[in-house]
């Protein structure tokens, strides 16, 4: 039994009612569909001919597979909800249910996330990505789903072709300086505005530029699904993801709080760096010769970090600097040695995309990158950029 499906089994027995739902909708738009494709009345000829031929032969076999998958699939939900239910009670009566253990509709499941063929049982989400019933987002994906020809600012013959992605601010420290702005005498001086970024080149490709086909609405479904299930172990990986779903494109704010104290590593460079700025500041106002406090704009370059855990798959690596001022102060009678100040904010930018050629174990899915990736060329999800700044942090230390 693996510990990945969290789901209550009531919750189990609603998603196999919601199939149940699907399945009947599909029966419904098959006898609409019907009657209107095949009269020959309203259309002749050879190309007719041939549209009618592909529906017969090739779209309404696979639209009645999806219902029938459906149904088999609510079908096996309802036998696994009851066996799991026997099995969490000691006396036999139903407790409510627990952890649901795999079933044999996984490996239909894990080729579509794997980005292989489907089975009969792959077709879960055929209908349901536009709006996922089962989501707390119910509907954004359906609003959010437009049809275009692709993304006409997209060029991907570009050096970077996600510049036009890039978010507006001052001109960034280039590498290996420190940072510091002109001393004002005191301790007070303005902080400058976070720099401006440019995503890497990396990513799906152009959006909406393919049509999204059976396997890409059923691998939609099956991770919105997902970003459900884990969304307790994994809280800013399944935000992140469902923001991914509901196809808008728009800037989303990272919690840099949450990161800072989720990731004692990536707190421990930053608290590094405001160390080094302090030295760096104090260095400055030595070698001119102030007798009393300076404070230094500061805006160290953009760096790179690869996180852990659950903002591995919130984010993974992403780029961040620190935007604030710095207070180098003289000995006084007080303070022996030259000391500093450090007040700043920590400023994260990332691109929150798919570049294919990488995969993620989830519990017992293998969901690849390409897979996702299609969902942005398809139209149906959209990469975007994750934004955020972090609280002020403050950080005192001396030189000798």
């Amino acid at each position: 039994m693996t510990g990945f499906w969290g789901s209550q089994t009531d919750q189990v027995r609603r998603l196999g009612s919601s199939m149940t739902s699907d399945a009947s909708r599909i029966g419904d738009l098959l006898s609409t569909l019907d009657p209107l494709v095949l009269q020959e009345g309203s259309w002749t000829g050879p190309d007719a001919d041939a549209f009618r031929d592909t529906y017969t032969n090739s779209v309404s076999p696979r639209i009645r597979s999806a219902a029938s998958a459906l149904s088999a699939l609510a079908a096996t939900l309802a036998a696994e909800a009851d066996q799991q239910d026997t099995a969490s009670s000691t006396d036999g009566a139903d407790h409510g249910g627990g952890p649901l253990g795999t079933s044999d509709f996984l490996p239909g499941l894990q080729a579509v996330l794997a980005g292989g063929a489907p089975s009969a049982s792959a077709s879960l989400g055929f209908w349901d990505n536009r709006g996922d019933e089962r989501s707390a987002r119910r509907g954004q994906g359906r609003e959010n789903t437009p049809r275009t020809d692709g993304d006409d600012s997209y060029d991907p013959d570009a050096e970077n072709p996600n510049a036009q992605y890039s978010t507006p601010g001052p001109e960034a420290t280039p590498p290996g300086e420190s940072g510091l702005g002109t001393g004002v005498p005191g301790t007070d001086a303005d902080s400058p505005a976070p720099p401006g970024w440019t995503p890497p080149p990396d990513g799906a490709g152009e959006y909406d530029s393919e049509i999204a086909g059976p396997i890409d609405h059923s691998a939609h479904s099956l991770a919105r699904e997902a970003a459900d299930i884990k969304r307790g172990d994994w809280p800013n990986a399944s935000e992140h993801l469902d923001h991914f779903l509901d196809n808008t494109g728009e800037d989303y704010p990272a919690d840099v709080d949450s990161l800072i104290q989720d990731q004692p590593g990536f707190a421990t460079q930053a608290e590094d760096r405001r160390h080094q700025a302090g030295a760096d500041a104090v260095a400055r106002a030595q070698g001119d010769g102030a007798t009393g406090p300076v404070t230094y704009p500061l805006s160290t370059p953009w760096s790179d970090y690869t996180a852990d855990g659950d903002w591995f798959y919130a984010s993974g690596s992403f780029n961040h600097n620190q935007t604030g001022t710095v207070t180098a102060y003289p000995p006084d009678a007080d303070h022996p040695d030259w000391r500093y100040e450090v007040d700043s904010q920590v400023n994260f930018r990332d691109r929150y995309n798919w570049d294919g050629g990488k995969q993620t174990q989830i519990g017992p899915f293998t969901v690849s990158d390409e897979t996702l990736a299609a969902l942005h060329r398809g139209g149906i999800a959209r990469e975007y950029n994750l934004v955020g700044e972090c609280s002020s942090q403050h950080t005192e230390g001396t030189v000798p």
